[in-house]
């Protein structure tokens, strides 16, 4: 990870080129995480707004793709994917 930073603003660089940015509230503190899913190896990777931890969580394949939302009303994105031909 990658840290620089400007008077009040701080940059995190914590990604590559070919990850899937997925941005949503991972944490339920009602703030935006950046998060991110890489297909090369079906991870998702979430900085915590509230004290910049990363956590990740194996979860999918190259192929997929992320569709992450509040499937289950519990105020957190959930983590899921499509899986075309299934």
């Amino acid at each position: 990870m990658e840290h620089s930073s400007y008077e009040n603003t701080i940059v995190y660089r914590f990604s590559s080129s070919t990850d899937k940015p997925v941005l949503g509230d991972s944490t339920e503190d009602g703030k935006t995480d950046a998060a991110f899913f890489r297909p090369f190896s079906g991870e998702w990777f979430v900085l915590r707004s509230e004290n910049l931890s990363l956590f990740s969580l194996p979860f999918g394949i190259a192929t997929d793709v992320s569709v992450p939302a509040d499937y289950d009303g519990g105020g957190i994105m959930d983590a899921a994917f499509f899986r075309d031909g299934i």
